[in-house]
């Protein structure tokens, strides 16, 4: 699932006892790239959409591993080891988070050009020129948004609750 901030497949992996990971984004990155992949959508309803959704998730701190986007987008080895660490799993480490990237980006590439979705930049879950030069038009309007303090708050919650330090050069993490 991307650009949902939809709650169920959080709920039924915890349902069902799947270690779960929750992805957290800056909310302006987050609600505006929300805005663009969901063309009808408000910038009220985005924001009250990101909140709802990080709401549940602060709740639940404690039986998910929060994600932030630049640890999964830069180094998502962190993120197993978290995953490992929490719920006693092995889960295998990258190889090259590089060639494992490079990969998952051809494989989007490729699927969006079989099914013809070339122009429909604005639901493909990696960066996009089209979908960058969107986001300019609307970052303003999100940032002044009477209730986009709140979305900031939260997420500086979430983020202070769920640091990771890790050691690049070990299997080693702390938790702040």
């Amino acid at each position: 699932a991307h650009h949902t901030h939809s709650i169920a497949n959080l709920k039924r992996a915890l349902h069902c006892n799947i270690p779960s990971v929750a992805l957290i984004r800056e909310p302006e990155e987050a609600i505006v790239s929300t805005i663009i992949a969901v063309k009808w959508q408000k910038v009220e309803d985005a924001i009250l959409r990101y909140l709802s959704f990080y709401q549940w998730v602060e709740r639940r701190l404690d039986d998910l591993v929060i994600a932030d986007f630049e640890t999964v987008v830069h180094d998502f080895n962190r993120i197993i080891l978290s995953v490992n660490e929490q719920f006693d799993k092995t889960f295998a480490l990258l190889e090259s988070v590089e060639t494992a990237d490079a990969q998952v980006k051809t494989d989007i590439e490729q699927r969006y050009d079989k099914l013809g979705q070339d122009k429909m930049y604005h639901i493909k879950p990696i960066p996009t020129a089209e979908r960058t030069g969107e986001k300019q038009e609307w970052v303003n309007r999100v940032l002044k948004h009477k209730r986009f303090p709140a979305a900031r708050g939260l997420y500086e919650r979430i983020i202070d609750h769920a640091q990771i330090d890790c050691d690049r050069n070990s299997n080693s993490i702390t938790r702040s």
